[in-house]
């Protein structure tokens, strides 16, 4: 059983286990779906694409920590190419896996 839970609309789950391990004071449980991050990534592009259109705190990037504008625009096309690969998995069909039987 689980004392304490949050569940996240991004396909997250933790808890906190009532039962933890021999010798162990605590036990957390995290699951995650695989693809639920992609929705993440969506609104981090988002919020980056409004700032980068008005070049909003550029400046701390390409003048302070020495990146140049093409590594910048590697950056939201890599965050793309990630949210491509998301949807393509999320759209995959099943492997058709032969279970182990327990005996």
């Amino acid at each position: 059983s689980s004392g304490i839970n949050a569940e996240y609309g991004d396909g997250w789950k933790t808890g906190l286990c009532g039962v933890a391990p021999i010798k162990q004071q605590y036990s957390v449980l995290s699951l995650s779906n695989n693809t639920a991050i992609r929705y993440t990534f969506e609104g981090l592009r988002e919020r980056f694409r409004k700032l980068y259109t008005r070049r909003a705190h550029l400046h701390h990037y390409l003048n302070v920590d020495g990146m140049d504008g093409e590594q910048v625009e590697a950056a939201y096309e890599s965050l793309n190419n990630q949210i491509a690969f998301y949807d393509q998995m999320e759209s995959a069909q099943p492997l058709d896996v032969a279970r182990p039987r327990v005996m």
